[in-house]
């Protein structure tokens, strides 16, 4: 999986140099509405059929689609550059050049966004995490709804990554991950003084993160690509990727502590929020560097 993703999203940022928001959203938000897709089916075919013959079906379903897509993908030459556009991108910097893996990461710039990726994904990876048991136990619902609400926290995510990679060719990779962050802190604040029977806070405090996690997967392909160049775009991505990893590890491990100590989760919201806040002044940092 993380093969196929990283190998994409390179390739699809490289060909569009003008709209490598849009490329890089619409790229993982097709990654994104595959976990609204998946589950259902999986679960018609563990139930039809037993759990390894669906494994078998779904595995060999996937390879065969991803060998046969990746026979008719061409890679983006070198030095691509589409007719009639010249790199004067307000979102591409002036010094911007082709950095190697090794360049990228000698550079603290890397560092700050790194960390900015960190502090954007913590709340996302954090809710999704524990969606179906906080939909259960904070507001009520039953197995069934919670279900629903992971659904619409899966399109929330979606949305984001397509919706933010076009926003932030207009406005900017930085102000689109602020906005984001916002987002996320109105979002945590909702889940926070939501409780039993208050699904509308709840609600609206899932769709908020969904969206401010969806942003970050769907701009920082192309803020990688701006920022370090697009010629090694695939390798310096899995190296951003790691920022998306602490936070995998952060979110759950934060939500899982404070809920083993409290019996509640407003505590890790509050924490999440302090890591948002974080964002917001790295990416004031990121500005100044």
């Amino acid at each position: 999986m993380c093969v196929v993703y990283g190998c994409l999203i390179g390739n699809s940022v490289a060909f569009f140099p003008d709209y490598r928001g849009m490329a890089g959203g619409i790229t993982t938000a097709a990654f994104g509405i595959s976990s609204v897709i998946l589950p259902p089916v999986s679960e018609l075919l563990i139930r039809q059929m037993g759990v390894e013959i669906a494994f078998l079906l779904l595995g060999s379903v996937s390879a065969i689609a991803v060998v046969a897509c990746a026979a008719v993908i061409i890679p983006c030459p070198d030095g691509f550059s589409p007719e009639g556009w010249h790199a004067n991108d307000s979102n591409q910097p002036e010094e911007s050049v082709n950095l190697n893996w090794d360049e990228m990461i000698r550079k603290p710039v890397f560092y700050i966004m790194l960390l900015m990726l960190t502090c954007g994904g913590t709340s996302g990876l954090m809710i999704i995490s524990g969606a179906s048991g906080m939909a259960q136990e904070m507001i009520g619902l039953n197995a069934a709804e919670a279900a629903a609400v992971v659904a619409g926290l899966s399109v929330c995510n979606a949305s984001g990554r397509l919706l933010s990679g076009v926003i932030s060719d207009r406005l900017g990779r930085v102000r689109t991950l602020q906005g984001a962050l916002l987002l996320a802190l109105a979002g945590l604040f909702a889940l926070s003084i939501s409780g039993n029977g208050a699904k509308s806070f709840f609600l609206a405090g899932i769709a908020c993160v969904g969206i401010c996690f969806g942003t970050f997967m769907g701009v920082f392909p192309g803020f990688t690509a701006d920022r370090f160049g697009t010629k090694h775009s695939t390798m310096n991505y899995g190296f951003m990727w790691i920022g998306f990893a602490f936070a995998g590890i952060i979110g759950p491990m934060v939500l899982s502590s404070v809920y083993q100590m409290s019996g509640q989760y407003h505590a890790a919201f509050f924490t999440a929020a302090g890591i948002a806040v974080c964002g917001l002044l790295l990416s004031v940092l990121y500005k100044k560097v």
